[in-house]
């Protein structure tokens, strides 16, 4: 599920402040959750592979998704917290 716009709006906010960031060690990826706040049972996720490389620009951080997922099923076992 796909994030309203006025949840896009607030990405830099949200990776500035980062109440809840996780490393993927698998993915060599950073999560950042924040709250949906029109859905209790949903939270937003951000994930961002750092040093990503593009052909063009070669590397970067790179913003790789952004989603809803179930509040209960962030699916953080594998997931080393950060903040």
């Amino acid at each position: 599920q796909g994030l309203r716009v006025e949840e896009i709006k607030e990405i830099v906010k949200v990776l500035e402040e980062a109440k809840e960031v996780y490393w993927d060690s698998a993915n060599n990826s950073l999560l950042y959750f924040f709250e949906d706040k029109k859905d209790s049972s949903k939270v937003n996720k951000i994930i961002i592979r750092p040093d990503y490389n593009l052909k063009k620009f070669g590397k970067t951080n790179a913003i790789i998704t952004l989603g809803k997922v179930d509040k209960d099923r962030k699916g953080l076992k594998h997931l080393k917290k950060i903040r």
